[in-house]
């Protein structure tokens, strides 16, 4: 999963060397949405789902400052967003092609520290993510900036966004009501994870 993947990029920036078992849980706060515009008022459908609990095991190397991940996928149900409308979100998943493609894939390639690699009595920082976002049977490279925060005790928030383009999915902007109401072309997709873990050095 990419959750798992965002806490390894983390363990990697702030803890030497060694092999960690960390267990860790997605809190209920945790959130990802999809927002545009059209050219009468703006949207935003939100989903609350893919948040899992669990255990990785990782290895973290003291000079490594690209971090490379396999498998690292997450898939998020189209249809597990609610734009707080029924109508629009009725709309939005026919917009998303959703019987033809359910889901929004989003595959971690690889992630590099901005700044220092290893960030040892830090609070917070950034990493550039590399990623390969699937839509609509479409596959694209691109890269998100991810904002990290220690909220608490082993508390950590993951912030980040990216704008896309439709067109760029073959996805096809809408025109409502006779034309008078389009849906522009542009829309963000952005996270608000807050992951709680457990590392232990074994």
């Amino acid at each position: 999963m990419l959750l798992n993947a965002f806490l390894i990029i983390l363990l990697n920036l702030i803890a030497p060397a060694s092999s960690n078992k960390v267990n860790y849980s997605i809190i209920e706060m945790s959130s990802l949405s999809l927002s545009g515009s059209s050219n009468v008022n703006r949207f935003e459908c939100t989903t609350y789902d893919n948040f899992s609990n669990g255990f990785i095991i990782i290895h973290t190397e003291e000079k490594e400052e690209t971090v490379k991940f396999n498998n690292a996928v997450l898939k998020i149900n189209i249809k597990s967003f609610n734009c707080k409308n029924p109508l629009l979100t009725k709309d939005f998943y026919n917009t998303l092609n959703v019987k033809e493609s359910p889901t929004i894939d989003v595959e971690l390639l690889s992630a590099e520290p901005m700044g220092m690699s290893k960030i040892l009595r830090s609070n917070k920082g950034r990493f550039k993510a590399d990623v390969a976002i699937s839509l609509n049977g479409i596959s694209k490279l691109d890269q998100i900036i991810v904002h990290w925060e220690k909220t608490g005790y082993n508390t950590y928030r993951f912030i980040g966004e990216k704008e896309l383009l439709m067109s760029d999915f073959d996805i096809e902007s809408p025109v409502t009501a006779l034309g008078l109401i389009k849906v522009n072309d542009e829309i963000n997709i952005s996270f608000d994870l807050f992951i709680q873990a457990n590392p232990k050095i074994f």
